[in-house]
């Protein structure tokens, strides 16, 4: 995303803020899918908000969201 919320480490999207900082965006997905409810509440960027509910909806693929062709997310 534009705003580096979502940041790519070692092949996955990971958290570059808040408390779940450098967890993989899948992992918080499944460990804790009411934290990223919250988030859609707030007042996230439209493409971050697009990463987070991607992976609620468990879109994902090894290494970030399906149909991502590119690092940067």
């Amino acid at each position: 995303d534009r705003e580096g919320k979502f940041l790519s480490k070692d092949g996955e999207t990971v958290f570059g803020f808040g408390r779940h900082r450098g967890q993989p965006l899948a992992e918080v997905a499944r460990e804790a899918p009411d934290y990223l409810e919250w988030l859609l509440g707030s007042e996230l960027p439209a493409d971050a908000a697009e990463l987070v509910e991607r992976a609620l909806r468990a879109e994902w693929s090894e290494g970030g969201p399906k149909g991502s062709a590119d690092q940067s997310v």
